[in-house]
């Protein structure tokens, strides 16, 4: 579980990320990204988290944000309140199936509207401004930052919020989990692997936490749950005579026969894995 995020001090912090232009977008797009405002930039309270020129998410003041899009080559923006925090984290997604724009805050629809087209204008990713300058500087801090070639689900969204790596990575095109911690290179973990440059940034240690996922091994009558790069739930084995975990508070969301054991699945927010090592067959 790591804690590390990359921090945008000043008007002239910036990281310059892939040109996305070279990718179709005839499924949608979904940008995600986890950021946290800790003050005005060069234009007062605005500040922009992500940008490619045309697509983009402004922190426009304390009660709303303002959304760019560009839909068969129309620039359209909008003004969507909800409370906008300060020194607090919060994440963002932006998602568009070529039939409706979707914006949410937490996981949560925080706005959408209608609209029909192709996606156009995408070029070069920019996090903590406005593309291709230093005009509408977001001051804060910024990790998690993931674009896709298609529309994530709100079910999707919320599953990936609190993941290093995203469980949902079909369409995934870039990928900055902002986690290095040192350095001027920024890593993309998508399968494209083009890398970013961060320009007057620095590296704190007082990010959201973004949890690892966990995979399950089988080895004879043993079950060891681990942090490994697959897919994070609690394990509940049925008529097994297992010993289960002491927290049951949860919705299940898929049940597996792996062998004559029985796996439920349940969604569990990163922080109560911590002490998870292994349950053991009886």
């Amino acid at each position: 579980m790591s804690t590390v995020a990359l921090r945008f001090p000043s008007n002239a912090s910036r990281v310059n990320s892939a040109n996305l232009s070279t990718h179709s977008f005839d499924e949608g797009i979904t940008f995600e990204v986890w950021a946290r405002r800790e003050g005005n930039g060069n234009r007062g309270t605005r500040g922009i988290a992500f940008s490619n020129g045309t697509w983009y998410v402004d922190f426009y003041n304390s009660s709303v944000f303002r959304i760019s899009t560009r839909i068969s080559n129309t620039q359209r923006t909008w003004h969507w309140g909800t409370m906008v925090p300060n020194h607090g984290w919060v994440h963002l997604a932006l998602t568009y199936n070529r039939q409706t724009v979707k914006f949410y805050v937490n996981g949560e629809l925080a706005g959408s509207t209608n609209i029909s087209g192709t996606v156009t204008g995408i070029g070069e990713q920019v996090l903590g401004g406005y593309s291709g300058g230093t005009d509408y500087s977001f001051i804060g801090s910024i990790k998690g930052h993931r674009v896709y070639n298609l529309e994530k689900t709100q079910e999707q969204i919320k599953h990936d919020m609190f993941l290093s790596v995203p469980t949902y990575s079909k369409g995934i095109i870039l990928n900055h989990s902002l986690e290095e911690g040192t350095g001027e290179t920024v890593k993309d973990l998508s399968p494209y692997q083009v890398e970013g440059q961060a320009i007057s940034c620095e590296w704190v240690n007082d990010g959201i936490f973004l949890t690892s996922p966990i995979d399950l091994k089988i080895k004879e009558n043993e079950i060891i749950v681990r942090r490994a790069t697959d897919y994070p739930f609690e394990f509940q084995i049925i008529n097994n005579g297992v010993g289960q975990w002491k927290r049951k508070d949860f919705d299940s969301v898929a049940s597996h026969q792996l062998g004559n054991l029985t796996v439920t699945e349940y969604d569990v927010e990163p922080e109560k894995w911590e002490d998870i090592t292994s349950l053991r067959v009886k």
